[in-house]
């Protein structure tokens, strides 16, 4: 029986690998000459009221999947997540790395550092942040999965019901 259960799951893995490899394969031909497809992105607004202190707590999460087409993409590891420190706080910050034969990375919680953000050239921000990591290693068929939370600092920007 132990044999039959090992089995099977050796075979399911198997056929969901090669799907992947047909998956990948798909979207080479279909984006040539692109680095990179973006397979997913997603954003959820979580709000609530915070029952101590009664105020609005606002809370924005992204995950961003994306599909390495090339081996060139291990020349753009490094990531960054943008903030307005007045404005907002990351809360919670997740990144993986998925090699081309499905084995994950994950990225080490102290490998996110908060840095300040290069000014731009059109608009002088003081407060501008970004969380800086590091992907370590990306190749062809490699996938990130990143996903951070921010919480929204000033709820109260967001205007006041008219009575």
């Amino acid at each position: 029986m132990k044999f039959t259960l090992v089995g099977a799951i050796l075979f399911f893995n198997l056929i969901a690998f090669a799907y992947e490899k047909e998956d990948f394969q798909a979207y080479k031909e279909k984006y040539k000459g692109e680095l990179a497809v973006v397979l997913n992105h997603d954003q959820k607004l979580e709000a609530s009221v915070n029952k101590k202190t009664g105020e609005l707590e606002l809370y924005r999460t992204e995950t961003e999947e994306v599909l390495y087409l090339t081996e060139s993409a291990n020349f753009y590891t490094k990531k960054y997540i943008s903030l307005s420190e007045y404005f907002q706080d990351i809360v919670y910050t997740n990144a993986v790395v998925i090699d081309a034969k499905g084995k994950k990375y994950k990225v080490k919680k102290d490998a996110f550092t908060t840095v300040d953000a290069e000014p731009s050239s059109w608009v002088f921000h003081d407060d501008d942040k970004e969380v800086v990591f590091d992907l370590n290693k990306l190749g062809e068929g490699y996938r990130s999965i990143i996903t951070y939370t921010k919480k929204l600092k000033k709820p109260e920007f967001f205007g006041k019901k008219e009575k």
